[in-house]
């Protein structure tokens, strides 16, 4: 495995790689396309939400966060309030894979 930096919306963070697809796109440990990867935890989210800064998180992993800070993990600015939305079509796109 090697350490690559993943930039998504603006955003860079750290993650594994195990390889590319066919197309050059970075996959995570698991094989799984970077966007299902939660931004916090680095593995394919279950239980996707959307937080108030617009991106997805694993729900467990961001109620986590919340409970430590207000900012965003991924933007660093405050969040405007802590309410998690389902991200569905995220979740089915995952569970296709």
């Amino acid at each position: 495995l090697q350490l690559v930096r993943v930039s998504q919306g603006g955003t860079d963070w750290d993650m594994e790689e195990s390889r590319k697809d066919r197309g050059g796109k970075l996959r995570g440990k698991e094989g799984a396309p970077a966007d299902f990867l939660c931004p916090l935890g680095k593995y394919p989210m279950s239980d996707p939400v959307v937080a108030s800064d617009g991106y997805s998180y694993e729900r467990r992993e961001i109620e986590g966060w919340l409970k430590q800070s207000l900012f965003s993990p991924v933007t660093d600015m405050p969040l405007p309030d802590s309410r998690l939305l389902p991200n569905h079509t995220l979740k089915a796109l995952i569970q296709k894979f």
